[in-house]
Parts: C-alpha cells; sequence; structure tokens
C-alpha cells in the first residue's frame, strides 16, 4: 500500500540553493584580500599555487551549487516534496504570524498531501481556508509544469481539496517525432 505524504509550512526558512556560490564568492574575496595584504603590507609571499587553486575551489563550488544540490534529494518522493514545498513558498499559500517578530513562524498553511502510484502521482491541495479558491484553476498548469507531469485528471467534487491525478512520463508511451509514418 502507498503511503499518502503531507506538505505543510510551519516556517519561512531560506532554502540551501546558492550557498555554495555566496560561499565561494566569500573565500575568492578573502583569498583575494590575504593575498594582497601579506605581498603588500607584511612582505610575505605566498605560495605560487594559492591563486590558481582558489580560483579552481571557487568555480567548482559555484558548479555543485549549479548541478549538484538538484541531485542531492535522491527518492521520487523527497523531489516532489521539496517541489510542492517551494510552491506554498512562491505562491503565498499561507499566512504568517502577526505576534512573531522575525515574520518567519507561518500561522495558517495551505498543504498539500500526495501518493506514489506506479503510474501516477496523486496530489491533494487542501486550501486550509484561506482565501485562495480563485487560484485553484491555475493550479494543475502549475504542478504540471513544476514537477514536469502531465494532469490526467482534476477531482474538485469535495469542497475542502481538489485532488490531482498527475500521470507519470513512461517511456513506452513517447511518440518519436523523428520517425517518418
Amino acid at each position: 500500500m502507498n503511503k499518502s505524504i503531507t506538505v505543510k509550512l510551519t516556517t519561512i526558512d531560506s532554502d540551501c540553493k546558492g550557498m555554495f556560490t555566496l560561499f565561494s564568492l566569500a573565500c575568492f574575496v578573502i583569498g583575494l584580500a590575504l593575498n594582497y595584504s601579506l605581498t603588500n603590507y607584511l612582505s610575505l609571499k605566498l605560495p605560487w599555487y594559492f591563486m590558481p587553486t582558489l580560483i579552481v575551489l571557487s568555480i567548482v563550488l559555484i558548479l555543485m551549487d549549479i548541478f549538484v544540490m538538484d541531485f542531492v534529494l535522491i527518492t521520487e518522493k523527497q523531489k516532489i516534496a521539496h517541489t510542492l514545498n517551494e510552491l506554498l513558498l512562491q505562491n503565498n499559500y499561507y499566512k504568517l504570524d502577526p505576534t512573531d517578530e522575525e515574520q518567519k513562524k507561518v500561522l495558517v498553511s495551505a498543504y498539500f498531501t500526495f501518493t506514489i502510484h506506479e503510474n501516477s502521482v496523486e496530489i491533494s491541495f487542501y486550501p486550509d481556508g484561506l482565501p485562495i479558491s480563485n487560484n485553484m484553476d491555475d493550479l494543475a498548469r502549475i504542478l504540471e509544469t513544476k514537477l514536469n507531469l502531465p494532469c490526467e485528471e482534476i477531482d474538485n467534487s469535495s469542497p475542502s481539496h481538489t485532488t490531482y491525478v498527475m500521470r507519470k512520463n513512461n517511456e513506452e508511451n513517447r511518440i518519436n517525432v523523428s520517425e517518418k509514418w
């Protein structure tokens, strides 16, 4: 039996995306300042390989941020949960706690539940009392785009939630347009 997973916001936290780039740029600037100050003010000479190593390290960290961070989420369940969490954040499907001074605590949040089946992913969206019913029509297209899965069916018969059935792309169902018929 497939287990249903719930994705709901509780706090607004920053994502790790971009952290390697910031870290590599900080290391590069510190290295340049260190190299400049040691050679000009203290008459010390760093080894010749210091700056090339720093440049290579910065490039590697930036490339890791661009390419590797997307592969860190290994399972399909983790990727879908992360994508749905981003969708809640980007579309403001939440209401912040007015008593929180840092504006990071979420008072009310819409949430998703999803179940992964063999050929489909069933996603249910619960607005949880937020006034976002006018955005429900666009949510199918947003889910298709974010998850790269076509929406097969929309069930909005329940007043509390809308269920979207996303079909997984199977290689045998694809049409090869390069071949002539």
